[in-house]
């Protein structure tokens, strides 16, 4: 459903842009690898767009899972770089035994001392022995997580994959214009 409002969006976007840019004689002729160059980055915006709108719509599915209370058995601080703390559980279902882990997807940004304090924090926030709630799939209940998104990535991702979608149609469509115009006689833009 995001995918197809932010598609809807841009398309009648650009569209308003390139009338306007048309009408006030702003529009400027483009060589044709431009078209090339905009189709491409039309189809990978596209094609981030709509994995990631899959992805969101995933994780906000996790908010119907079962929950149940399952046990930390490792919490570590890993990565060199980007610090993070990964947390093992397991849970009981039915005398089955089922693992976990998680990372609880914090950001690998910023500096390496303020990674290294929020690892930190979540690792003395969940110590070896400790009682979680786990969130897990009733259908396959090895599926499981600590925490549903969605994340600040799925976010990223959808905006970086917006932007590039934006400026493919608006050069897409820029060059049509051209194409169409100078064809036609009218106007040479």
């Amino acid at each position: 459903m995001i995918s197809f409002i932010i598609i809807v969006t841009i398309l009648v976007f650009n569209t308003v842009l390139i009338l306007f840019l048309k009408r006030n004689n702003i529009l400027f002729s483009l060589q044709d690898w431009i078209l090339i160059v905009s189709v491409i980055a039309t189809l990978i915006g596209l094609m981030f767009v709509l994995w990631q709108d899959g992805e969101i719509n995933n994780e906000i599915e996790k908010r119907n899972w079962k929950t149940i209370e399952g046990e930390i058995i490792e919490s570590k601080i890993v990565g060199n770089r980007a610090l993070r703390t990964e947390v093992k559980y397991q849970y009981k279902i039915n005398d089955a035994i089922y693992y976990g882990n998680s990372d609880y997807n914090i950001p690998g940004f910023g500096s390496k001392n303020y990674r290294r304090k929020t690892a930190r924090i979540i690792k003395t926030q969940n110590p070896v022995g400790s009682v979680v709630k786990v969130y897990y799939d009733p259908v396959n209940p090895e599926n499981s997580t600590l925490r549903y998104g969605p994340y600040w990535s799925n976010y990223m991702i959808i905006g970086f994959g917006s932007v590039l979608f934006l400026i493919g149609m608006f050069a897409s469509e820029w060059w049509l214009l051209k194409k169409y115009f100078n064809n036609k006689g009218e106007v040479n833009v």
